[in-house]
């Protein structure tokens, strides 16, 4: 259940979005079969632009939590990466960063 849950929340995110413009969608067909152009289009419109925004929101919520675990695995050396090959050897050591400068 809590397995790949940055991947669980990138679908999740992409699933809002697409339920979220769908509906804006027939919701603004619905009113403009209601005579109410303006507010049937302005519905279809920024209905879709913000179920795009809160998706975006989220998938990124669902890469940060993506990164953060390939960066617990390669900080600690752990098995905690979401990808095979960003696996770290324990004893490598790290590369020096020291340019001679202060």
């Amino acid at each position: 259940m809590f397995e790949n849950i940055a991947g669980k929340i990138k679908s999740a995110a992409q699933v809002v979005c697409c339920a979220g413009i769908g509906l804006s969608v027939l919701n603004g067909i619905a009113l403009l079969a209601r005579e109410a152009v303006i507010l049937g289009l302005l519905y279809i419109f920024f209905g879709s632009l913000i179920a795009w925004v809160a998706s975006l929101c989220l998938y990124g919520f669902g890469q940060l939590i993506e990164n953060s675990d390939r960066i617990a695995g390669r900080v600690g050396g752990q098995e905690a990466s979401a990808c095979p090959q960003d696996k770290v050897n324990p004893n490598q050591s790290a590369p020096d960063r020291n340019d001679g400068e202060l």
